[in-house]
């Protein structure tokens, strides 16, 4: 019997009178020759003055089989997991040299149409009216392009940014004269509420891109003659910002994804529709951008059509 033979093999491992006792895990065959796992253990006893051998053998096939799967799984998990990164790797190294690829020829396009704007005087009214909206689609396009390349860099943890000691003031109000068309389309009110002698160390081209795609979305979902509070606190170690609205407001639910990738409001305010939305990564950049400055971003609101408060800390140091 298999059992018989396991436990002669076990003893002649050892001195007939010093078996061996730790626990020993043997695969044996059944009779259908299946493989079967045993964890056996020796012990010796004493039986009116007569010294014997305890055998105790356990079958434990299935927590060894149940054991070489986790094992199994655990590598093709890793396996996987190689593969997905390789995966990964290979998709933004992709989108990258496509990008790159892309505005290139943006970039000739561009200038062949600013030198025939400029070059041809007696161009009919409508041929101006087409090459300008020619020439405005290449602009969109390569701003498309741009936030692809932001976004690629965010994920991939690879914002690098070049901080000089920076008045914060002057850099809202150049996000806002960006903004002054929009703004004077729907006669909104914009009150700075920032000391003109703030300065911070910042990265001035990241943290504008940052401010305006917040700007930009309070001036969006907010009514006409409506009104936007720019405002700061100063606490310890950090500047709290705060951009607040009397706009469309926020669902719990829009809250919670409001800060990911290709996300949008289904509908805005004054006509704003599903039709000229933006690209749904504005929000997105600007929290990589703000949390690559060491800061933190969030947004409340208390619902349908009571504002929004998109607050973000920079540390001061």
């Amino acid at each position: 019997m298999p059992g018989l033979r396991l436990v002669t093999d076990l003893m002649s491992k050892g001195e007939p009178s010093d078996p061996i006792m730790r626990p020993q895990i043997t695969k044996i065959y059944d009779k259908d020759k299946k493989i079967k796992w045993t964890e056996s253990e020796l012990s010796t006893v004493s039986i009116s003055g007569e010294l014997m051998i305890l055998a105790i053998i356990q079958d434990i096939t299935e927590k060894k089989l149940a054991e070489e799967k986790l094992q199994e799984s655990e590598r093709m998990l890793r396996q996987q997991n190689i593969e997905l990164k390789e995966l990964d790797r290979l998709k933004t190294d992709f989108i990258s040299i496509a990008a790159h690829d892309l505005k290139t020829p943006l970039i000739s396009v561009g200038g062949y149409v600013d030198l025939i704007l400029l070059r041809e005087k007696e161009l009919k009214e409508e041929v101006k009216e087409d090459l300008n909206r020619v020439l405005s689609n290449v602009h969109r396009l390569d701003g498309y392009i741009n936030r692809l390349l932001d976004v690629m860099k965010i994920e991939a943890k690879k914002v690098e940014l070049v901080k000089r000691e920076e008045n914060i003031h002057t850099i809202i109000k150049n996000c806002l004269s960006d903004l002054e068309f929009q703004v004077s389309q729907k006669d909104l009110t914009v009150n700075v509420d920032i000391s003109e002698n703030l300065n911070m160390s910042v990265d001035n081209f990241r943290f504008s891109q940052a401010l305006l795609n917040l700007l930009s979305n309070a001036v969006k979902f907010t009514p006409k003659n409506g009104k936007i509070d720019i405002s700061i606190v100063e606490e310890d170690e950090n500047v709290l910002f705060k951009i607040k609205d009397n706009g469309k407001g926020l669902t719990p639910e829009e809250i919670q994804k409001l800060f990911g990738k290709f996300v949008t409001i289904e509908q805005g305010v004054d006509g704003y529709s599903t039709l000229n939305k933006g690209s749904g990564l504005g929000l997105y950049i600007a929290r990589g951008f703000i949390e690559a400055h060491g800061g933190k971003i969030w947004v409340e609101s208390k619902g349908r059509d009571l504002g929004a408060v998109f607050s973000f800390t920079l540390p001061k140091q």
